[in-house]
């Protein structure tokens, strides 16, 4: 429709003309000008209200978001009390039962290579966590997302479903063969700097350092670490051994955490042989004493540290006894470097996270100094910080630890 010179609107076609009925519409009042600009005067004031209303209910949102932010703060501020109210009816019930109180963390900070190298500096016990973010500087994949995935038949499995001993007694074959694919990737990688750096570490920190790795490459072993105190608590993909839960095998039935087995479960441990070049004349190894499959030298996820093959009372004890803890490369989220972090923070060390990404917010950060970067690109830096202070006079033993408050 549109509005003719003469004021008047013009019918556009014969059908606009029709009523429902089909009926001329030649009884209805034509609209002026004037009436039309009323009324879209009167469609304009009703636009006014409507936006109007919009911004009263904008402010009510707004209102309730802050509510909502107001009670999240009281609610942190709750529950920050509630830990620490907890924290000490636990330290008085443990000093009734003679056992040593719980630390109470300090903020967590962040620290600079030149104040990480002066804790080093007076350093005497120093232990080292190292974890999948230090061999990925080597190329190694996390094995995590996308890089996880295995395919059997027309199903995709996720690490998590596939490292079990449960999964590989089920189908020991394809099994084998996705770590015989690992292994390939893993033979291929070579030391990065930051291993070559925790080598010379080893040299520059009065008593030496121990380091403990959740790494299963062996890259540590290549870059030259002190063997007689690196620790692989998760094992070796270069390694295999029989199987003991398996009946007949050479360990089966005994205890691996028992010393007077130590010696024979160790010699059960052999190398595994290099992958076969095709995929599919990737053999099921047995074991020449007794016949039984072998098995990779690696913790699953439904198995237990032991101090045979994993030496992880031992990676713990020094955790224990240490006054810096050096932490690389790690999300923290299996049972033993959990627990050798509360253990390093109830002795009173200083714990160092270096890590890619840090998150002061996170409460699993207090108690801790944290350097944000890679360990190939950092630990270098801190090492030639270390040899430049090691020219200078040593100064006085820290008065507090990092770690802890007090």
């Amino acid at each position: 429709q549109a509005i003719s010179a003469h004021g008047r609107r013009a019918v556009a076609c014969g059908a606009c003309a029709r009523g429902a009925s089909g009926q001329p519409l030649g009884a209805m009042a034509p609209l002026t000008v004037e009436e039309v600009l009323a009324g879209a005067r009167a469609t304009q004031e009703r636009v006014k209200q409507g936006l109007a209303e919009i911004d009263k209910t904008q402010e009510k949102v707004a209102s309730g978001v802050s509510l909502v932010s107001d009670f999240e703060a009281q609610w942190k501020e709750f529950q920050r009390k509630f830990d620490s109210l907890t924290q000490g009816m636990v330290n008085h019930i443990g000093k009734m039962m003679g056992a040593s109180p719980v630390p109470t963390l300090r903020a967590p900070d962040m620290a600079n290579e030149l104040r990480v190298a002066q804790v080093l500096r007076r350093a005497s016990r120093v232990v080292v966590l190292t974890g999948a973010g230090v061999s990925a500087e080597s190329g190694i994949p996390t094995f995590r997302g996308a890089d996880g995935f295995w395919t059997v038949g027309s199903k995709n499995y996720q690490p998590q479903e596939l490292a079990t001993w449960e999964k590989f007694d089920e189908m020991p074959e394809e099994l084998w063969r996705w770590y015989q694919y690992r292994w390939g990737i893993c033979r291929n990688a070579k030391p990065n700097p930051g291993h070559r750096a925790l080598v010379e570490l080893e040299g520059l920190v009065s008593g030496g350092i121990d380091l403990v790795t959740q790494n299963i490459d062996g890259l540590h072993r290549l870059a030259g670490s002190d063997t007689a105190r690196l620790y692989e608590i998760h094992g070796r993909i270069d390694e295999m051994r029989c199987d003991e839960r398996v009946e007949g095998s050479c360990m089966h039935g005994r205890s691996l955490d028992a010393p007077e087995n130590f010696e024979d479960a160790r010699h059960s441990v052999q190398k595994t042989p290099l992958p076969a070049a095709k995929e599919e004349d990737e053999p099921l190894h047995r074991c020449a004493k007794c016949g039984v499959r072998q098995r990779p030298k690696i913790l699953w996820f439904d198995e237990c540290y032991n101090e045979a093959l994993y030496r992880s009372k031992s990676a713990y004890a020094a955790a224990q006894k240490c006054d810096v803890l050096l932490i690389l490369g790690t999300q923290l989220t299996t049972g033993l470097p959990q627990r050798i972090v509360s253990a390093a923070q109830a002795a009173g060390a200083c714990v160092i996270r270096m890590d890619t990404s840090v998150d002061l917010a996170d409460p699993s950060s207090a108690g801790m100094l944290h350097v944000a970067g890679k360990s190939g690109e950092v630990l270098p830096r801190i090492v030639a910080e270390l040899k430049a202070l090691r020219k200078e006079p040593l100064l006085a033993p820290l008065a507090q630890t990092l770690g802890s408050g007090g």
